[in-house]
Formats: structure tokens, C-alpha cells, sequence
């Protein structure tokens, strides 16, 4: 499952950059509830990177930091994101991460 041609939003992860919840607004651009993405990947949620390379997500940071990565959509359009990460502070210090996802990719015209 990919996301769609257009994405942006907030999603909460654990240590190993797994869902554990997303906002309305990335919900909405997807297109699923968000059971269906609880325990996925942020990497596979967000799409194959396009061309083959490494994946830049690999290099994320729990602790903060900004990566931009080429993804391709499930239709197969090729999209430029900027995912942000901060950490969380979680009662019972269980690591949790917090990501921003902005789309931008220009409008197709």
C-alpha cells in the first residue's frame, strides 16, 4: 500500500520508524483509516524511492533531522518529500518519533 499522488501530514512512529498513528490530514491523502497502516514501515507507507537508490529514510534520525527523498506513488508518478523528525518524550521513556511529511512535488501540468 502506497500513498497517493499528493501527501502531507504528521505521523508517529516507534524506534524502529513503524506507525503508530498519523493525523487527518495524511489520512486523507492516502485514503485509509489509519488501522491499516499501524505497524507498517514509514518507508513502505510512503512509497518505493524512485530510481533504485538508497533510501535516504534509512538515514532519519530518531533524535531529529530532515531528509528529502524521491518516491514513487502507487499510480507511478515520481514525487520529491521532505520528511522531518523530532523526538518524542513518552511517559515510561519509550523512544517515539514524530514526522513530518510535505509533498513537493510540483502541480503535474
Amino acid at each position: 500500500m502506497n500513498v497517493s499522488d499528493c501527501v502531507s501530514g504528521l505521523i508517529i512512529a516507534d524506534r524502529e520508524l513503524r506507525v503508530i498513528a498519523a493525523d487527518r490530514f495524511f489520512l486523507d491523502g492516502i485514503g485509509h483509516p489509519v488501522e491499516h497502516l499501524e505497524g507498517r514501515r514509514v518507508a513502505e507507507v510512503l512509497g518505493a524511492p524512485a530510481g533504485g537508490a538508497p533510501d535516504p529514510l534509512a538515514c532519519l534520525s530518531l533524535e531529529g533531522g530532515r531528509v528529502y527523498t524521491r518516491r514513487v506513488s502507487a499510480s507511478g508518478r515520481p514525487r520529491t518529500l521532505r520528511v522531518s523528525s523530532a523526538p518524542l518524550k513518552v511517559a515510561g521513556g519509550e523512544k517515539q518519533v514524530m514526522l513530518t511529511v510535505e509533498d513537493l512535488t510540483p502541480p503535474a501540468g
